[in-house]
């Protein structure tokens, strides 16, 4: 989810997205109208369905409920899909940038530019919210439980996914006020340091940002919370506080936020405290630690800045150079560029973060106790088989990011058995993360460079 709407908010903030010039505004805002109504259309319709089958055949409340998954998850990509033909046909941000005069200002254009987006992902909500009161009422168990007004449920769920917009949002905007102080005629020496510190004041700034808008608390005080904490000092990886995250029971995740040694969080959610023994929320704990331990935060921002520095940099060569061509030739240069990207991140990013995963795993098994490290894989393997359960979510699952809880374990366990076997994955994490910096301090010299030579 994240992944997706960094990409949408990088199309926003640095795409054309059209001409100079400024068009029928009225056309364009009912053509826009018309469009969101289609994107409710398009979560109306499986709701409703998903509703009447529940109440029909309530004992195949499982089947429904991973349908519900898949559609919701389908929706979210016809929606995009939608959005971007606002973009790029109903002359949206022309309208927004060009007719309304917001060109020049600063985050205000790309916030107005968002909001069909917005409001479309409100409608896929209230829908959805409908098919998640039917399962709530089909279930025995949660029949004693309240169930969320759809007043709260939107309220949760806005703040949720505004806290994970928050963070492209700043950031764009940040690279954004250094484009305009480069066009201002700053020295070139002094937007690095200006585009630096305003990275510092986000990364410091996100974590409490979060944790308040996910409604988080301290994990209250307790033996739970004093082994947890006496693991951390163990790992030599302290941190700001440990965060129980009110789920309302939905979500079984532990997460870590903070860039910076201060303030920096792990959120465990509701149900994996309560689901999980004390060992294997230890264990999950050391997963999310093994990933400052390893660096991987900061292997994580090389990545992005990378990423961000030569795709912008690619895009603004591409698009300076047919600037000539006419309307429809840019607009299927655009899509065959968004296109790129895409292909981009799911072949680096997918690697990279299973990497990741993979070595922040071997640290669950290894660093939170004085068994064997096969005592150690067995629990850290029932704790992932848990969470894969509670989240309703078969252990074979691939997810893209992660892989599969088997292929997980599969991979743990080769390593653990073979020492030879660890080495080459260790020599294989340091060469990932060499080069990945080497390409980062290349790529930003040779912009100086170039820079400099003009």
């Amino acid at each position: 989810m994240r992944l997706v709407f960094f990409l949408l908010l990088a199309v926003v903030f640095f795409a054309p997205l059209g001409s100079g010039v400024p068009v029928d505004a009225l056309r364009a805002v009912v053509l826009t109208s018309l469009v969101l109504l289609l994107m409710g259309l398009t979560s109306e319709l499986p709701s409703s369905y998903l509703v009447q089958g529940i109440y029909a055949e309530p004992g195949k409340r499982d089947r429904w409920a991973r349908l519900l998954r898949l559609l919701r998850r389908l929706h979210l990509g016809i929606a995009i899909g939608i959005y971007l033909t606002t973009l790029l046909i109903c002359h949206w941000p022309v309208v927004v940038r060009v007719n309304w005069h917001l060109a020049d200002t600063l985050f205000l254009d790309e916030v107005v530019i968002l909001l069909p987006f917005v409001v479309g992902l409100l409608f896929s909500w209230s829908s959805f919210y409908r098919v998640e009161r039917a399962l709530h009422l089909s279930s025995n168990e949660t029949m004693q439980e309240a169930m969320p007004t759809m007043r709260e449920f939107l309220k949760m769920r806005a703040r949720h996914h505004l806290a994970i917009l928050l963070e492209p949002l700043l950031v764009f905007a940040a690279i954004q006020s250094a484009i305009q102080c480069y066009e201002a005629g700053w020295p070139w020496w002094l937007i690095p340091c200006y585009a630096m510190v305003c990275l510092l004041a986000i990364a410091w700034f996100l974590p409490w940002v979060w944790t308040k808008a996910w409604e988080t608390t301290p994990l209250p005080v307790g033996h739970c919370r004093s082994q947890l904490e006496l693991l951390c000092r163990r790992m030599g990886t302290p941190l700001t506080n440990l965060l129980h995250w009110d789920t309302d029971h939905q979500h079984a995740m532990a997460m870590l936020v903070g860039y910076l040694p201060r303030p920096r969080f792990v959120i465990l959610s509701d149900l994996l405290i309560e689901q999980l023994s004390e060992d294997e929320l230890a264990a999950v704990l050391a997963h999310e630690l093994g990933h400052v331990k390893q660096r991987h935060l900061w292997v994580m921002l090389s990545y992005v800045l990378f990423s961000l520095v030569l795709w912008t940099l690619a895009c603004w060569l591409v698009l300076t150079a047919v600037k000539s061509l006419a309307f429809l030739d840019q607009l299927l240069i655009q899509v065959a560029l968004l296109a790129l990207m895409a292909i981009y991140v799911r072949l680096t990013l997918c690697d990279l973060s299973r990497y990741l995963e993979r070595e922040a795993d071997l640290v669950a098994c290894l660093a939170w106790h004085d068994e064997s490290p096969g005592y150690g894989l067995a629990v850290y393997a029932q704790a992932l088989h848990k969470v894969a359960q509670l989240n309703g979510e078969s252990p074979d699952h691939v997810s893209w990011l992660h892989g599969s809880v088997t292929e997980r374990t599969e991979h743990l366990s080769r390593v653990l058995d073979d020492p030879l076997a660890r080495l080459h994955f260790s020599r294989v994490m340091l060469g990932v993360k060499t080069g990945l910096v080497a390409a980062l301090v290349s790529l930003t010299l040779w912009l100086g460079y170039a820079w400099h030579q003009l």
